[in-house]
């Protein structure tokens, strides 16, 4: 009865139409397990892809798979092919339709379109969890805020990577998920020891360590390109796997299976070194709640005294500084400069952690920047060597009211192109078969700036030497800055 609940809702056009039925049925606590399972960002079953089925037995009930799913797979204690095999036996002992919609909560598609909004507004307001963030304040918003009586107050280097939640079970079985939910497996770190009897979640940002680097890291876009690539891995090798079945020739199906090679290795070398600059440790069911007030000094050093037990040198504690002066804030802010890093943040060293913007923590750094919609592309210009891949974006604000071209930042595969030769430079570079020019199309990317100029004989805005940070896929930022957002920098 299920699916036929969710094939009615799948149906229906009007979003007024599904509510209605939604409310007649909100007594039904499995349909709301359902909802609730594949709609909150807190629940993950780290599997992206649904193993193959034989037959659908139907020896169990959906509620008991879903009840068996939550406590094997959600809570870890199966994971990899473990948990892929146990998925697959509960598939195989479920009913044909029963066994569709554990797919689609594994998956978290029920394809009804029903929002967040309205399940917490049916169910009751922190039914589905989203996934809490503290984001900071810019520097001449919230610096009034900051106290340097009591003890001082703490500045810490910016960390320049992608936002990474790491969780933490009892049993010390660790999770990775983006910003915005994402799961993604460190086969390396399958467990870090746990010495509190709870749940944890640790904040940092994933980098990639390379030697032959400055700060033995990769610069940011090469650095968050290969995470962003990393935390696709499922779907890559099994869109790979899907051509190569379907290669129509011999060479195609051998180039397609040496890619895969490739890629393996790739992501066998990214997962090694894979690395995390850490600044904040939270009680799980704290943060799941949005708040958690203890107070920072005392999870800064908690986080220490964390990174004390653990044996690997993956984890790091970011550079930080307690500071009784504005004046030694900004010579740390000049020291972390000089190193060649992003900048500082400076916090009162009793600010809580709360799921919203931060008044309590600044941003210090040179430069502003912005995230902008990418609203499409153009080619490069005539004559040159990236004359036939792409230029440039078209970037707007989420209003409209700022648009502007930005050529600068690209990485030579962003542009379309891959050198002829990988050993061999000299060779020069060549278009990327079957490249998609409209894959950037509606994504967000990180552009900083000097200042924001009104644009000659235009209604809106531009800015003044833009160049792309990075590309965001949407599991760590979907949402472009507005031009308040971007003017108050």
């Amino acid at each position: 009865m299920i699916l036929k609940h969710l094939e009615n809702l799948e149906a229906m056009a009007k979003t007024t139409e599904k509510e209605a039925y939604m409310i007649n049925l909100k007594s039904d606590s499995l349909l709301k397990k359902v909802f609730v399972k594949a709609n909150c960002p807190s629940v993950n079953f780290w599997i992206k892809q649904i193993p193959e089925i034989k037959e659908n037995k139907g020896i169990i009930s959906l509620e008991e798979a879903i009840d068996s799913l939550e406590r094997v797979i959600e809570k870890r204690q199966k994971t990899g092919h473990d948990a892929r095999d146990f998925l697959k036996s509960l598939l195989e002992n479920l009913n044909e339709r029963d066994s569709e919609v554990l797919k689609r909560i594994v998956l978290k598609q029920l394809k009804t379109s029903i929002g967040t909004k309205f399940l917490n507004k049916l169910y009751g307001k922190g039914t589905i969890r989203k996934f809490g963030y503290m984001r900071v304040s810019l520097y001449k918003n919230a610096i009034q805020n900051i106290k340097f009586d009591k003890g001082g107050a703490i500045v810490q280097k910016k960390a320049d990577g992608v936002f990474v939640n790491i969780i933490i079970e009892e049993n010390g079985s660790v999770s990775f998920l983006t910003r915005n939910g994402t799961p993604f497996e460190v086969k390396s770190l399958p467990y870090i020891n746990n010495p509190y009897s709870k749940k944890i979640i640790i904040h940092g940002e994933g980098l990639v360590r390379n030697t032959n680097k400055p700060n033995n890291v990769e610069d940011r876009q090469t650095g968050n390109g290969l995470i962003n690539k990393f935390v696709k891995k499922e779907q890559t090798l099994a869109s790979l796997d899907k051509k190569i079945q379907e290669a129509k020739t011999e060479k195609a199906k051998e180039k397609l299976i040496q890619k895969k090679k490739d890629s393996i290795l790739e992501f066998e070398n990214i997962d090694k070194n894979i690395m995390f600059d850490v600044w904040d440790i939270l009680d799980f069911e704290s943060w799941s709640n949005g708040i958690d007030k203890t107070g920072y000094i005392l999870r800064l050093h908690n986080l220490e005294n964390f990174l004390d037990t653990e044996e690997t040198n993956r984890f790091l504690l970011v550079e930080y500084k307690i500071v009784t002066s504005l004046d030694e804030a900004k010579k740390f802010y000049e020291k972390m400069l000089n190193k060649g890093e992003e900048g500082a943040v400076l916090k009162n060293s009793y600010s809580i952690w709360k799921d919203t913007t931060s008044t309590e923590m600044v941003k210090m750094k040179p430069e502003k920047d912005c995230d902008l919609i990418i609203t499409g592309w153009y080619n490069g210009e005539k004559g040159s060597e990236f004359e036939l891949g792409i230029g440039g974006f078209n970037m707007e604000s989420s209003d409209g009211l700022i648009k502007v071209n930005i050529g600068s930042g690209l990485s030579r595969e962003q542009r379309g192109f891959e050198r002829v030769c990988k050993e061999d430079s000299a060779k020069g570079i060549q278009l990327i078969h079957d490249f998609d020019f409209n894959q950037y199309i509606g994504k967000i990317a990180a552009v900083k700036f000097s200042y924001v100029i009104k644009s000659k004989g235009k209604n809106t805005h531009s800015l003044f030497l833009p160049t792309l940070i990075e590309i965001r896929e949407k599991y760590d930022k979907d949402t472009a800055d507005d031009f308040n957002k971007i003017m108050n920098q």
